[in-house]
């Protein structure tokens, strides 16, 4: 019965041992290969609840902690394959961070990342391994903005008919928004507004309106949340004046 008498590093795969036995005076000593099986007390190499995604917003600062999808361990270590070179993992824990700032307009959405968990002492060994999602989340870094100049005038120079056109507004939207419209002192419901094209709102008539008359609307941009509630941008709302004769 061969026992063992001290803890084997995981380096050691396999030697041989020299086993000495007489009989009658006579040598019977042989060698005999030992071969070494690397079995981990902790088999649990990840800690993921999140459908193996991780997410990051935009503008972070680099060496920002995204996801920790591991354990401390003595015996293993996590390794980061990226091929675009944008993110790193802490080996003990399996801490992913950022190596560059992401600009959400600019930059991919998502990234794919793989994590390979290896032996701590001898690291050729891969004991598993992980295909991770980061998704890059969007901020209201860059607020939407109107180019059409605040009190432009319009000036009617016949009777406009119903459903008529009156006015077309253009809007920057590098944030890629979701755009809400709305004029704030329509006093007899004349007008509405009607986005046509990207980043492009119109004033429509649709109630007749006497001659001679004028109106100064307010028409007001904001933004949907994920909660379909009106949160105002800019500090916090952006309002254009429209005269219309």
């Amino acid at each position: 019965i061969i026992r063992l008498k001290k803890y084997l590093s995981s380096t050691i795969t396999n030697f041989t041992l020299i086993i000495k036995a007489f009989e009658n005076d006579i040598n019977l000593t042989d060698y005999t290969n030992l071969f070494i099986t690397i079995i981990n007390d902790d088999n649990m190499y990840f800690n993921i609840n999140n459908n193996n995604n991780c997410f990051i917003e935009e503008n972070k600062i680099i060496d920002t902690n995204i996801c920790t999808i591991g354990f401390n361990s003595n015996d293993f270590i996590y390794k980061l394959i990226d091929h675009m070179n944008c993110f790193a993992i802490y080996e003990n824990n399996g801490t992913i961070i950022n190596k560059k700032i992401f600009d959400y307009e600019i930059d991919q959405h998502e990234y794919n990342v793989t994590i390979i968990v290896k032996d701590r002492e001898n690291q050729s060994i891969i004991l598993s391994s992980l295909n991770l999602t980061i998704y890059i989340d969007n901020i209201n870094d860059d607020y939407p903005e109107f180019l059409t100049k605040n009190f432009t005038t319009v000036l009617y120079l016949f009777y406009l008919s119903i459903n008529t056109i009156i006015n077309t507004m253009e809007i920057i939207n590098n944030d890629q928004l979701n755009l809400n419209f709305e004029i704030l002192n329509d006093t007899y419901s004349s007008y509405k507004l009607q986005s046509s094209l990207k980043n492009f709102t119109e004033i429509i008539l649709i109630n007749s309106i006497i001659t001679d008359h004028e109106d100064n609307l307010i028409i007001r941009l904001s933004n949907n949340n994920n909660n379909n509630n009106s949160t105002y941008l800019s500090s916090y709302y952006i309002d254009l004046y429209i005269h219309l004769i």
